[in-house]
């Protein structure tokens, strides 16, 4: 029988969630559709620094992103596209893997790789 739980881990000094895991059995799992199965925030603001969407604890996502990273101002500095655990993303869409690490300017990708599998 499979039963899901939430952990949270809360900074105490501002009360805020850092980390939110989502669990089937004992792998992270939550559907796409409802949202990442890992989040973590900034204790201090309780802005979100990264979120990863798992299913049965593998990295998956078909329309998006299967992990988010943001720097502390909040513009996304890494995503990575991943069906079934593995990097894909069709190439006409764009990279798979995507950087961006210029303080000066958060729109330039400083890395970009392209990977595609067969999905069966």
């Amino acid at each position: 029988m499979k039963t899901d739980r939430i952990e949270q881990t809360t900074e105490l000094a501002t009360g805020v969630v850092v980390y939110e895991n989502y669990f089937r059995e004992r792998e992270r799992h939550r559907l796409a559709t409802e949202g990442p199965a890992l989040i973590h925030r900034d204790p201090r603001t309780g802005a979100v620094l990264a979120e990863a969407y798992l299913e049965e604890g593998k990295r998956h996502r078909t329309d998006g992103p299967a992990v988010i990273e943001r720097n502390a101002s909040g513009a996304i500095i890494r995503e990575v596209y991943c069906v079934k655990g593995v990097l894909h993303r069709d190439p006409l869409e764009g990279p798979a893997l995507i950087e961006r690490k210029s303080p000066h300017n958060p729109d330039q990708i400083t890395r970009a790789e392209y990977y595609v599998i067969l999905i069966r």
